[in-house]
Parts: structure tokens; sequence; C-alpha cells
């Protein structure tokens, strides 16, 4: 499998610009020979926007359904972070889109930071899918600080875990919170004897509690051993490309959904 990291910028409660730039990159890493894309965590709007409330879509929202119109022309799985709007509650969600358009799997982040809790509901469900390459499991961002999703996802039968993530810290930390990143997602990928794949954003946190952080990219890929397997540019737009042969994976037969 030929998985493609969009390590692009997202503008802060800029929606039309970072579809954009979700598309730009998608189509970038489509024509490059990716098979499944990954875009970073809540990357229409920015993790805790204070637009949130107003901007949030349904899945099948102008957002999502944008880029799954691109990725069917382009033939390819996406998986895509965006803030979900479910009547009144707004979730920080993510899905996976199949090559004909449709959603696979839809996740919305369990472990919540407290400061995150007053704009989205916590998510109760984890579930993975097939699909020609493997079996594929979709977090967030801090879902991976715990070791029990990626778990049971690997208990599932996820060979891969996709994960949407938005990485900040003080300009100038970069080094210290990416040491921390790469501690915790070695210990999944080793504890789950899965393929964990973090897709990071870049550019400035200009709302919200983090104001004044950056989010700092170094997107990453571990294997089932723990080894690092891929690594983006810090503070740099990129996209990292990846080969990855799930058959070196664990997991089980059966498929289950925990909820």
């Amino acid at each position: 499998m030929k998985l493609a990291l969009v390590q692009m910028e997202v503008v802060m409660s800029k929606k039309d610009r970072n579809l954009h730039r979700a598309i730009a990159g998608l189509v970038e890493a489509a024509d490059a020979g990716a098979e499944v894309v990954v875009l970073p965590e809540c990357c229409d709007l920015g993790w805790m926007s204070s637009r949130a409330r107003l901007e949030a879509e349904a899945f099948d929202g102008v957002f999502v359904s944008t880029i799954a119109e691109v990725a069917s022309a382009k033939g390819v799985y996406v998986v895509v972070g965006f803030t979900e709007r479910d009547f009144e509650d707004i979730y920080n969600a993510a899905v996976l889109v199949t090559p004909g358009g449709e959603v696979l799997l839809h996740h919305r982040k369990i472990n919540l930071l407290d400061m995150a809790r007053p704009i989205y509901k916590v998510g109760t469900i984890l579930e993975c899918a097939d699909t020609e390459f493997g079996r594929i499991g979709l977090t967030i961002c801090a879902d991976s600080w715990a070791p029990e999703p990626t778990k049971a996802l690997s208990m599932m039968g996820a060979q891969v875990v996709l994960s949407p993530s938005a990485w900040a810290c003080e300009r100038g930390d970069e080094m210290n919170n990416l040491d921390s990143i790469r501690q915790r997602y070695r210990a999944r990928a080793t504890e789950s004897g899965v393929f964990l794949a973090g897709c990071d954003g870049v550019g400035d946190v200009s709302e919200g509690p983090w104001k004044g952080r950056i989010l700092e990219g170094a997107s990453l890929v571990y294997g089932p051993g723990g080894e690092l397997v891929a690594e983006a540019e810090i503070c740099a737009e990129q996209i990292l490309l990846v080969d990855i042969d799930l058959a070196e994976a664990g997991g089980v037969e059966r498929s289950r959904k925990i909820t």
C-alpha cells in the first residue's frame, strides 16, 4: 500500500482556504502514486476553532463531500479530519472515504483533552474495515496517547491505524514535543503489532487555549515492531509518501465494534 500523509498548513477558521489546500495536497499525492491519502485533524477549521459551533457540518456536508468527489475522481482512499455536527452536538471526527466516494469508516475522537470538552462531545465507537490492501482502523491524535484504542483496533484485526493529528507546541520546543510523540507512537505500534501513521498539520495556532503555539508537522509512520518507518520535516508543508506491507502487521480474522 502506498500511503501519503498530506502535511498541509491549517489556518484557523478559514474553511474555504483549508479546503483548497486539502484538495491540492490530495491531488498531488494521488498524482505521485498514493493509494491511501491522510489529511490532518480538524483540517477544515483547525482544532478548537472559534467557528466550530457555527461552521461544523455533517460528514455529508460540503467540506467532506467535496474531498470525497476529488478522491473518487483520482481513484484513491482518503482519510480527512473535520469538525462534525450531529444536530446540537459537535465532534472532532474523521472519515475514511473509498475510491468510489463512499464513507467506509467514521470515527469520533475519544481521548479528548479537558480543555476541548466545552466544544467537542466524546466519541464512543471504535471500528475498522477491510480494503484490498488490508484491514484499516481510524483514531485521532490523542487517541494514541493511551494504549487502549490502538490495541482494541488491533484485536479487531486492524493492520494499520491512520490517525489525523494536530500536534502543537511552543515555538522553539519542537524537538522536545516530537520526542514525546515518537515515544507514544513507538509504544502503541509495539504493543499492538500494527502500522500507526499520524498526519499532522503545520501553521500558527491563532485561536483557543493554545493560541500562540504552532502545529509542528513531523508526520510519521511507525511499524509493528516499533521501528520508525518514515517521518516528515518539521514546520514545513510536505507530502510524505510511504510504501508499507500490511502483511507484516498482526491482527485477528474477525471484526468487532466496541461501544
